[in-house]
């Protein structure tokens, strides 16, 4: 594989205290540009972390975007997969002062893979979140938006248009 596919969905960020798990991905259909993905507890429990701490960015998905905390640890609940968070002080102060009332997990379906120096850890991974202003599709969890990224691996994944 030389791409894995980056898909980022939208929630409602809602966490009465710092550092409580919030949902990542609500079970159910979640579409976006023609791809239907079925969350059910069994697929939600397949979900798991890379070897380091995923980035929760504070208003942007862009890779350069401060974090303002890390996932440690993944649940799954009777609603959906949960996450939960390890703010960092200008995280806590964001989370405490309301600066965000949505986020957008960042993950790596089952069909895609990341390269890490302890290897290829195949999908579904939750590889970062991020806290967000505006919602892409109201408050419906949906497909925020999808990227390509590029790896040193060496074969290639066919990826239909419509994912970029």
């Amino acid at each position: 594989m030389s791409k894995s596919q980056t898909a980022y969905i939208i929630d409602n960020y809602v966490v009465t205290k710092t550092g409580d798990a919030y949902r990542l991905l609500p079970f159910g259909e979640i579409k976006r540009g023609g791809v239907t993905r079925e969350i059910t507890p069994e697929y939600a429990a397949q979900f798991k972390l890379p070897p380091f701490a995923p980035p929760i960015k504070l208003g942007s998905h862009e890779d350069t975007t401060p974090a303002g905390g890390h996932l440690i640890k993944l649940e799954v609940r009777e609603d959906g997969l949960y996450g939960y968070p390890e703010f960092t002080e200008k995280g806590m102060k964001a989370m405490d002062e309301g600066d965000y009332r949505f986020h957008s997990p960042e993950i790596i379906w089952d069909e895609g893979a990341l390269e890490t120096s302890d290897g290829i850890i195949a999908g579904p991974l939750i590889v970062g979140d991020a806290l967000l202003h505006t919602p892409y599709l109201g408050n419906a969890p949906a497909f925020y938006s999808t990227n390509t990224k590029e790896t040193d691996m060496q074969e290639n994944i066919q990826v239909p248009k419509s994912f970029l």
